[in-house]
C-alpha cells in the first residue's frame, strides 16, 4: 500500500469491512470496537497526505437488522442474546465512533451522510 502511496496521484481505499465486521461489534458490544487499530495503520502510512473520508451511516434498526442478516449468513452468530445487548447499548454508537476516527485521523477532512 505504501508503494501506492508514494507515487503522488489519489487514492481511493473503499471496503464495506474496513472498520470491522458484525462479529467485531457483538464481541466487545460497541460499533467497530477495533476501528482505530485498522485505522492506524492508513494513517501511518498517509500521514504526508490529504486525506478525506467518507462515512455512511444508518438507522440503528437497520444496521442491526443488517448485522444479524450478515452473522446469519456466515454462520457466527454465538447468540441472539449478544445481538440484544448490542441493541441496548448502541445510543450515540455513530458519534463515538466518528470522534475515533478523528482522533486517527485529526487533520482529515470528514465527510458523514445518511445510508
Amino acid at each position: 500500500m505504501k508503494q501506492v502511496l508514494d507515487v503522488g496521484s489519489s487514492c481511493i481505499i473503499s471496503d464495506e469491512n474496513i472498520l470491522g465486521d458484525a462479529h467485531d461489534c457483538l464481541s466487545v458490544g460497541r460499533f467497530y470496537p477495533f476501528a482505530d487499530r485498522r485505522l492506524r495503520s492508513l494513517a501511518n502510512i498517509s500521514a504526508d497526505r490529504q486525506v478525506e473520508i467518507y462515512l455512511s451511516v444508518r438507522e440503528y434498526s437497520g444496521f442491526l437488522a443488517s448485522m444479524f442478516v450478515e452473522l446469519l449468513r456466515w454462520e457466527r452468530l454465538s447468540s441472539q442474546d449478544a445481538l440484544l445487548n448490542l441493541d441496548r447499548t448502541i445510543a450515540g454508537a455513530w458519534v463515538e465512533l466518528v470522534e475515533r476516527i478523528h482522533a486517527v485521523f485529526p487533520k482529515a477532512k470528514l465527510i458523514i451522510w445518511k445510508f
